[in-house]
């Protein structure tokens, strides 16, 4: 198994993304062939200016979302 093929047209959440470490994950994760990647922070220990920008990469200024809206983010 393969982690390049692992995440290839998946959509992928990933929580406390805009900091250090989940920067570098949400930018791997969508050069990897995610089909999106949805970065969920309320941005309480990092800056908006650091998330990645890629057509595959989105951002939700949230600390608590509901199912609804996670579904809807997607």
């Amino acid at each position: 198994m393969e982690v390049v093929n692992e995440y290839e047209g998946k959509v992928v959440l990933v929580t406390g993304g805009a900091g250090c470490i989940g920067t570098n994950l949400c930018r791997k994760l969508g050069e990897l062939g995610a089909e999106k990647v949805v970065i969920l922070d309320d941005l309480s220990s990092a800056y908006e200016w650091n998330i990645p920008r890629a057509d595959n990469i989105s951002f939700v200024h949230n600390g608590y979302l509901k199912r609804s809206q996670i579904m809807y983010s997607i």
